[in-house]
């Protein structure tokens, strides 16, 4: 049963892990644009 909770949670975590490094990018992007 873990492996099936375990399997369904990992693309979650992989999307969650992509949208917080986009984040961070546009962020870090955006601040270096803008603090010159």
């Amino acid at each position: 049963m873990a492996w099936i909770w375990l399997e369904a949670a990992l693309p979650l975590g992989i999307i969650a892990g992509m949208l917080c490094v986009m984040g961070n990018a546009q962020y870090f992007i955006h601040k270096a644009y803008h603090g010159r």
